[in-house]
Formats: C-alpha cells, sequence, structure tokens
C-alpha cells in the first residue's frame, strides 16, 4: 500500500482525509437475492437499503444483473449497519449487513421466485374483471389482488387463493416452485336469466357442509337480471315486494352448468 508521514500536526488531518476517502472509494458492495439453490439469479425487484440503527432509507433501487449475469456494484458507508427491503411477494426484510472497509461486500437475500398462472378450463370467460386473493398458506393478510387470465411471480412457498367467483371459490395448498409456473385452473361459469315478473326480496343459496349459505342477495328488491356464477345446485328463495305474508315466499331449485344459460321464471 502507500506510505504516508503524518508526523507533522499540519499535515495530518490532510492524511487521514486521504486515507478515509481511499478507504470508501474501495469499499463496495453488491446485493445479491439468492434462488432456492443459493445462486443469485433473481432480479428486476424493487428494493431499498436502510440505516439498520434507526430505519432511514439510504438508496432506492430496482435490483439489476449486469451484462455478465451478475448483480450490479454498488459504494456504501463502512460506518453503517444495513437492512434490505425486498419488494418481492411476499415481501422480504433483512438487517444486520455489516460493511468491510476496503473490501467488495456481497449482501445476501434468499428471494426464490415462481410463477402464478390463473386461468380457465375452457374458452373465455365471460367474467369481466374477475379477482383472486392471494395469502400466505394459513394466513389471513392478503398479498395480492391477481387479475384472472393473468400470471404474476411469488416468492417459493404454498398459499390459499380465494377467487372472488359467485360463489367464492377457495383454493388451498398451492405450491410455488422455483422457476416454475404453477397453472390454477377454475371452471367456466354459467348463467342465470332470472325473471321473477316483480321487484322483491331473498336470494340464491346452496347446500354447503349440511347449511344453507347464502350466495346472492337480492339488492334494494332487484331480482330479475342476468347472473354468472359457478357450475352447481342451487335454490331461490322469493317473495315479491307486494306480498304482505312470509306463506308467499317462493322455492325453487335449479343447476348451473359451465358455458351454459340457465333461464328460470318465478
Amino acid at each position: 500500500g502507500n506510505f504516508y508521514d503524518a508526523g507533522k500536526e499540519e499535515t495530518f488531518a490532510q492524511v487521514l482525509d486521504i486515507v478515509i476517502t481511499q478507504a470508501l472509494n474501495s469499499t463496495t458492495a453488491q446485493v445479491s437475492l439468492l434462488n432456492e439453490n443459493g445462486e443469485p439469479k433473481e432480479s428486476n425487484l424493487p428494493f431499498y437499503i436502510y440505516n439498520a440503527e434507526n430505519g432511514k432509507v439510504i438508496h432506492n433501487f430496482v435490483h439489476t444483473l449486469n451484462h455478465a449475469g451478475n448483480p450490479d456494484t454498488i459504494t456504501l458507508d463502512p460506518l453503517f449497519e444495513y437492512g434490505i427491503h425486498v419488494f418481492s411477494m411476499p415481501e422480504v426484510d433483512q438487517a444486520g449487513f455489516n460493511i468491510t472497509p476496503g473490501e467488495h461486500n456481497i449482501l445476501a437475500v434468499d428471494c426464490g421466485q415462481g410463477d402464478l398462472n390463473l386461468t380457465f378450463n375452457g374458452r373465455r370467460s365471460v367474467y369481466a374483471d374477475l379477482k383472486c386473493l392471494v395469502m400466505e398458506e394459513d394466513g389471513c393478510d392478503v398479498i395480492n389482488v391477481q387479475d384472472y387470465g393473468s400470471k404474476e411471480r411469488y416468492l417459493v412457498g404454498n398459499y390459499d387463493l380465494k377467487v372472488l367467483t359467485v360463489p367464492p371459490m377457495i383454493i388451498e395448498d398451492v405450491n410455488i416452485a422455483q422457476s416454475h409456473t404453477t397453472d390454477v385452473q377454475i371452471p367456466l361459469p354459467g348463467i342465470l336469466l332470472l325473471q321473477t315478473g316483480t321487484s322483491g326480496y331473498g336470494g340464491i343459496f346452496r347446500q354447503e357442509k349440511g347449511k344453507m349459505e347464502l350466495v346472492q342477495r337480492f339488492t334494494y328488491g332487484e331480482s330479475s337480471r342476468r347472473y354468472i356464477m359457478q357450475p352447481g345446485a342451487y335454490t331461490i328463495i322469493f317473495r315479491s315486494k307486494n306480498a304482505k305474508q312470509m306463506v308467499y315466499s317462493l322455492e325453487k331449485e335449479f343447476t348451473i352448468t359451465s358455458g351454459r344459460n340457465t333461464s328460470l321464471s318465478l
């Protein structure tokens, strides 16, 4: 290395500045997003680096691999302890990164990913804007609201899905594997064309685990219309708004078939 004479008081501060500047300039780091095999192959995720002592954000980046397929190199002040927050799904936060002055430091975060592809079993669905809630297995927090018919990337692991069909579909233990696309198909819906002759009250129900479960409530008395529904057996319970006794409630069973219209008059 270089030798500096700092024996004189007037040159000490100048030499100290030179040494610190050289140490900082030669202190580099890379953020490695590791796949399940421990390889730094994951990328293209937004993340930020923060001061682990006070939580202050220092840098915001979108992770990038260079032309050689390696994580980009950045410079970091070795005086601080750092944390990294990655905006994967779900998000990953890892702290405790210490920087060694004058060396190239590797900050590694486990971030293996795979894809979830939501599709219909058959031709294009009549659903215009169907959503799916993606949750961690056995968890209640929603990680993402994914459009049906789309593909999105998640961390490796198991997830529970709630597809907002009528009625909603719960799909449990969906496994996302490293660099693999998991396809989740649901049946095409059918259509109920309901004519009640008059506005009224009630709803559409199904039998679920021995109990009646409300599938669709007739909102504000408007019952005659087109209902997009998943295949299955259902029951309508209806009372005209002009009928003033419960005995005038009507009950009728019907079946919805994928890709077909079912007409029902009360």
